[in-house]
């Protein structure tokens, strides 16, 4: 099995290829199931796994104890979600399928474009495969009754292939596969992994959409350290974005096994995370890269047409042109 095809990032694959990680059976389970191909694709590859390599333990994680078997983990969660699938396409009484498609704003905050409803789930899913919607589509089945809000749905891809499910209070369906819900691992959450990444403190890397630069990433140190085990929502790192016109700093910016070095041109004001990454080098001082700031905010100010924001510390008079160069020898 080419387990790098399964990377969501070049440059992350590409730094384990040269750096000769070798992987276990379990990480690659991991690496697949965080790897945002339809869902049946990643069956595909585990039941490869079961036949092909060794049987072996799935380790202890935070929330989640050790199991003997790897091969019959990945089982159960292949029937779990071929069966949950099956419950999704069954026609029952008191029930429509929802079909919503997501526009994603740069800073993450997602607006709802279209809504549509259908008898049955092959009509959505055709809707669905047939229509230009990306990425951010949910085909939803949706109980209509009086006890609250009761539907358990599924991620689409741009072919309106299933990627992954999401739930809202329907017990009915939520893990039903088996009654001590515990046994069925999430490989995707359940555990952190050690996936090197190239990345040092102020590349300029992306998300998929926006450049961000990096401060930090947590990594397999930080846990051993601790004496600790991290889970899938900890491939995340620090550092600084823009959002609404404005440097930002994030805390936890999620999955950077899935980012890879920024190749656009930088525009606006993302122009000033060149000068962030030059200052996190050590190449500029802060006095530098705040003098840039207002320098590029001014400048898109005056092109934009827009009022100047009240910002402490920020003097007009004081601006001269952006084009400042810096001696960085």
């Amino acid at each position: 099995m080419n387990i790098y095809s399964f990377f969501r990032s070049r440059d992350v694959a590409a730094h384990c290829k040269k750096i000769k990680k070798t992987w276990t059976p379990f990480e690659m389970a991991v690496i697949i199931a965080r790897s945002g191909r339809p869902m049946l694709e990643k069956h595909t590859a585990w039941r490869e796994l079961i036949s092909d390599y060794p049987d072996m333990p799935t380790p202890e994680a935070r929330y989640r104890k050790s199991f003997d078997s790897l091969h019959q983990k990945l089982s159960e969660r292949i029937a779990f979600e071929e069966n949950l699938i099956g419950k999704i396409k069954m026609p029952e009484p008191g029930t429509i399928y929802i079909l919503q498609i997501w526009d994603e704003h740069e800073d993450h905050q997602f607006d709802e474009v279209k809504v549509s409803s259908y008898s049955s789930f092959d009509q959505a899913l055709n809707a669905a495969q047939y229509g230009v919607y990306g990425n951010n589509s949910c085909l939803e089945k949706q109980f209509m009754d009086d006890d609250g809000d009761k539907s358990v749905g599924l991620r689409l891809d741009c072919d309106g292939k299933p990627l992954d499910f999401y739930f809202s209070s329907d017990e009915r369906f939520h893990l039903e596969l088996d009654q001590n819900n515990e046994k069925i691992i999430d490989f995707s959450s359940d555990f952190f992994i050690d996936i090197p990444t190239p990345f040092k403190k102020g590349a300029i890397v992306t998300d998929g959409d926006n450049p961000l630069v990096i401060e930090s990433l947590v990594t397999q140190e930080f846990f051993d350290s601790r004496n600790n085990t991290g889970t899938g929502f900890d491939f995340c790192g620090t550092g600084f974005k823009i959002c609404s016109h404005t440097l930002k700093k994030f805390e936890h910016e999620w999955d950077y096994d899935c980012w890879e070095y920024y190749r656009g041109e930088l525009k606006g004001m993302n122009r000033l995370l060149k000068y962030v990454s030059l200052y996190l080098w050590g190449d500029i001082s802060v006095t530098d890269l705040i003098v840039m700031q207002n320098k590029i905010l001014l400048k898109y100010i005056q092109k934009n047409e827009i009022d100047i924001p009240r910002i402490s510390g920020f003097r007009e008079d004081s601006l001269r042109d952006e084009d400042l160069e810096f001696d960085l020898s």
